[in-house]
């Protein structure tokens, strides 16, 4: 005996199909997402501490330096977007990069802060 079967089956697939497949792209996405906002926070933290680590360079060569360190770093990056920083400020206390976000380092004197520990 065959059994027949009604055309829900086909119906309720045209509904739910589509429904599946744009959530299956969303995740997708919101991963590449992900990945490039991550990368780019980990690129303009580490160039800005390896800025804050030179002591013998002024201002405009500390800039120089770390939109270099940023551009080799880039060059690492799965997806190509931009990601040219908006602002690098440099002071005496810290390096600044802006870009969807503010991140900063905080400028390390190692002879200080040996000198303030033997002081314990």
């Amino acid at each position: 005996m065959k059994k027949s079967y009604g055309a829900y089956m086909t119906v309720e697939a045209a509904l739910i199909l589509p429904f599946t497949v744009m959530l299956i792209a969303g995740c997708i996405r919101m991963g590449f997402f992900m990945y490039n906002r991550t990368f780019s926070t980990q690129v303009y933290y580490l160039s800005a501490l390896r800025g804050s680590q030179e002591k013998k360079m002024d201002e405009t060569q500390i800039k120089a330096y770390v939109k270099e360190n940023i551009e080799i770093l880039m060059k690492n990056s799965l997806f190509k977007t931009d990601f040219e920083p908006e602002e690098i400020t440099v002071s005496p206390i810290q390096i600044t990069v802006k870009k969807n976000g503010v991140y900063r380092a905080t400028r390390i004197n190692p002879t200080q802060y040996i000198r303030i520990a033997q002081s314990f």
